[in-house]
């Protein structure tokens, strides 16, 4: 019975060696899974826009950390209050509303990188 005990205790150590070794291989994921911090940084934009016309905005050209995957991870958070936005490939597309005053605020994040947010200021023109 001693030696079937010893067994138990040595599979185990070598499973529990094999689970060790597959958690620090993936790390990446674990790292994701505990929302650590992102080492993505998504510094605020600033455009001009005018009522009626389509703007593209390339929210990530400023961003730093960007990898070239993460660019196809883009998504729109917050849309503005007025106008429509939609992601289109790797940026932004924003079309004001002829009644849209002021600035207009959206946000954006990159799936996989936690709580990151960026955000675009849009400075409303005449649409002359």
């Amino acid at each position: 019975m001693f030696q079937d005990d010893r067994m138990i205790s040595v599979l185990s150590g070598i499973v529990l060696m094999i689970a060790i070794g597959t958690v620090i291989q993936r790390a990446d994921l674990v790292q994701d899974y505990f929302g650590a911090e992102s080492d993505v940084v998504l510094n605020p934009d600033i455009v001009d826009a005018r009522a009626n016309r389509l703007l593209r905005i390339d929210v990530l050209k400023n961003d730093e950390g960007v990898t070239e995957a993460d660019r196809k991870d883009l998504k729109l958070v917050t849309p503005p209050d007025c106008g429509r936005v939609f992601v289109q490939g790797e940026a932004l597309q924003f079309l004001p509303d002829a009644s849209c005053i002021g600035e207009q605020r959206i946000q954006y994040t990159l799936d996989g990188h936690g709580s990151v947010i960026g955000e675009v200021v849009a400075r409303m023109h005449s649409a002359n």
